[in-house]
């Protein structure tokens, strides 16, 4: 029991450090634009809408080419991000995030709101 927290806790550690990385180059990579704020805060957004999903559909997921987000998509730094913390169907163009994933997500978001 005890193993399993220890490891739950590295594994935590481990996505927080991968998810402030990322936010971090996304940030960067984004600086130099007019609408910097907005981007991270468009992005903080989406995952937000993400996290009140109705627990009911089980599904969470953001399409990538929706208009107001392929602004955000198009940013290589964003892409690692929503794909290290969900799944890419790359058919459908959807990112799905699992239950498991959203406390990732809440992380994320409060990383670009920090910005």
């Amino acid at each position: 029991k005890i193993q399993q927290t220890l490891q739950k806790k590295q594994n935590t550690l481990f996505y927080c450090q991968q998810i402030d990385h990322f936010v971090e180059q996304f940030q960067k990579e984004v600086a130099g634009l007019s609408e910097f704020c907005s981007l991270a805060s468009l992005l903080a957004h989406h995952l937000e809408c993400l996290l009140e999903s109705p627990k009911t559909c089980c599904k969470y997921q953001i399409f990538v080419h929706d208009e107001d987000f392929s602004r955000v998509w198009q940013h290589n730094h964003a892409k690692s991000l929503l794909l290290f913390i969900g799944f890419a169907h790359t058919k459908k163009d959807v990112i799905t995030f699992k239950e498991e994933n959203l406390e990732n997500v809440n992380y994320a978001c409060s990383c670009l709101k920090k910005g």
